[in-house]
């Protein structure tokens, strides 16, 4: 248990409550500074155990307080259009990552229309299927077609083996 740890991280939370930005971190992520923090706790006697229960609460604590205000601020950044790049821990470049990836799944593209539908081969006899839309397609034959919700074309193709799936391609208009 090193004061002076917690000290630091009790000013670095103050420093990122203050900031506008996000505030360079001495440490790559949230799991070495937290390694950081609790590898000396020792657990022992009452007294001991009270103590260390004591600090590790008091590092959750502010550890929460640091995570909640750099995610926040990561959050606001990105609804803005600007996701941040520099000052990040290793987590919070993993969330945005994910938010840069949802980013660009929701952008529309030019001169391909999104597919809800699939047409699809069965490729073995199969019994009926109740698609996701309630439609009922029954005991379809080796070659037999159909135009099914992409979800279901897709499952059929890839899970239970019985189909291959076709992407319908749409014309551009002039």
């Amino acid at each position: 248990m090193n004061q002076q740890e917690l000290d630091r991280l009790r000013d670095l939370v103050k420093m990122e409550q203050e900031s506008r930005d996000l505030v360079k971190l001495p440490y790559r992520s949230y799991r070495e500074l937290v390694n950081g923090l609790i590898s000396g706790v020792k657990f022992g006697g009452a007294l001991e155990n009270t103590v260390a229960s004591t600090y590790l609460g008091m590092v959750r604590d502010l550890v929460v307080s640091l995570l909640r205000v750099r995610i926040l601020k990561i959050l606001d950044q990105a609804s803005a259009g600007n996701l941040p790049r520099r000052n990040l821990l290793l987590e919070e470049a993993k969330l945005t990552s994910a938010l840069e990836d949802l980013e660009n799944l929701l952008k529309p593209r030019r001169g391909r229309a999104p597919s809800r539908v699939m047409v699809t081969v069965f490729t073995a006899n199969y019994f009926s299927i109740k698609t996701s839309r309630g439609n009922m397609i029954n005991d379809p034959m080796v070659g037999d077609l159909a135009v099914l919700p992409r979800e279901d074309a897709v499952e059929l193709a890839s899970n239970f083996k019985v189909a291959r799936a076709y992407r319908i391609k749409t014309r551009r208009r002039p």
